[in-house]
């Protein structure tokens, strides 16, 4: 067992087994090559994490914190600085409370991941059981992920590409695309455009579309064999849908709702716009 303590210098463990609690009040830590169960904590500098193995808590009031290559449960968090992540298994979450956040590869059996001001990169991620990603202001990309997916922004647009399994997407004002989605989808923003690409929703649990944006337009790509019961509803023109339905208004001349049915029926799928078109086609 190993604990170490300074009052304003920087650590350094390396090629390390068995327990480990190291404190700094004034300066980075560096680890890799470790093993076993591990507490980090700096109240002023960087962390830099890998080759981890194990229960690791790594804590700084001020600084960036960079881990890469690990298994195990994971639980990082800083008060003032970016997290870059990178090659992990197991179970991990991730916190900063002012900073960006990029992480890649990931194959996990549960995620929390967020910031409370900053951007959002994620690439290849795969989590076995339902995770969050919350962003209190910025802007929210993920590209090559899989498992059920819950993400929401206080303000920025939110970009996703090739993810297997359903979606809830929130933004309180921005953009939402949404491409090759193979699962359901509820995506809201309080202004921005939505887009989305349905690719499939046979291994879905509750397969149901749902989009809503207080001001802005819909454009939904479903594929040609999807049936479904359609409601939708905006201040604009009639909706365009390229199939064989035929939207017809709940209360002509009184209402801007129009409902149907794609294919004879089927899912729910609802659109809701305060103010702008909807599109529906057929790929």
């Amino acid at each position: 067992n190993v604990k170490a303590d300074t009052k304003g210098g920087s650590i350094e463990v390396e090629k390390l087994e068995g327990n480990c609690e190291i404190l700094t009040r004034g300066g980075q830590i560096k680890s890799r090559d470790i093993e076993g169960d591990f507490k980090l904590e700096t109240r002023g500098g960087n962390i830099s994490l890998m080759n981890i193995k194990g229960t690791m808590n790594a804590e700084t009031a001020g600084g960036e914190i960079e881990l890469k290559d690990a298994f195990g449960d994971i639980e990082i968090n800083t008060s003032g600085g970016n997290l870059s992540i990178a090659n992990v298994t197991g179970n991990l979450q991730a916190f900063t409370s002012g900073g960006a956040v990029t992480v890649s590869n990931l194959d996990l059996e549960n995620l929390e991941l967020g910031t409370r001001g900053g951007s959002m990169h994620l690439i290849d991620i795969k989590c076995e059981n339902p995770y969050t990603v919350k962003t209190s202001g910025g802007a929210m990309q993920l590209k090559n992920t899989a498992g059920d997916l819950t993400l929401s922004s206080g303000g920025g647009n939110i970009s996703i590409s090739e993810h297997k399994g359903d979606v809830d997407v929130e933004t309180g004002a921005g953009a939402i695309e949404i491409f090759d989605l193979e699962g359901a989808v509820h995506a809201n923003t309080g202004s921005g455009n939505i887009g989305v690409r349905l690719t499939d929703l046979s291994k879905s649990k509750k397969p149901t579309i749902e989009l809503e944006t207080g001001v802005g337009a819909v454009d939904l790509r479903i594929p040609k064999s999807l049936s479904a019961d359609v409601s939708m509803r905006s201040s604009n023109s009639k909706p365009y849908v390229d199939s064989d339905l035929n939207p017809v208004e709940d209360d002509p001349g009184h209402t801007t709702r129009w409902t149907g049915k794609i294919n004879g029926g089927g899912i729910p799928l609802r659109i809701n716009t305060g103010s702008g078109n909807i599109q529906v086609r057929r790929i």
